[in-house]
């Protein structure tokens, strides 16, 4: 688990404290409240939410993708990445998890140096997968161009002898 901390002034602090009490939370379930509706609403005009995807959210289609590699691209596909805050800002969620004592546990559901590894691995493998398909590819354009010429110069030599 990781402490964020930031510089507010002794003024903004105050209002933020006032805030806090007037809605019986302290300032740390205040803030985790806001943050899923301050990011999603800051992603309207102003921030880029698109962030990929740890390994343990993969859905079963994700996997799949993976396996194919049929998209156009050695990096991921676009669904490689979360299409809802809702599926990573779940902050609202600490304040029930911290008044029931289980922020630490909930924490230690990922291992996020675990699953970077992981994702880092998978991308990894998805490029070479998906350069190993396109040499593949390459290599049968060109044997089939080579079949073509080889058929062409063949009706050539036939339509010479026929003369």
């Amino acid at each position: 688990m990781k402490t964020i901390s930031f510089r507010l002034t002794d003024k903004q602090a105050h209002y933020l404290e006032l805030i806090a009490e007037e809605n019986m939370r302290t300032v740390e379930h205040l803030i985790w409240q806001c943050l899923p509706w301050g990011i999603i609403s800051l992603a309207h005009e102003e921030i880029s939410i698109n962030v990929e995807k740890l390994p343990q959210d993969w859905t079963d289609e994700d996997r799949k993708a993976l396996q194919e590699v049929d998209h156009y691209s050695e990096n991921f596909a676009p669904s490689f990445t979360y299409q809802s805050k809702d599926d990573y800002v779940d902050c609202g969620f600490n304040i029930l998890a911290d008044l029931k004592n289980t922020l630490e546990a909930k924490d230690k559901e990922c291992d996020v140096t675990a699953e970077l590894k992981l994702l880092k691995e998978a991308k990894a493998a998805y490029k070479k997968a998906h350069r190993a398909k396109q040499e593949a590819k390459r290599q049968a354009e060109l044997d089939a161009s080579a079949r073509r010429i080889a058929e062409m110069k063949a009706a050539e030599k036939k339509e010479a002898a026929a003369k």
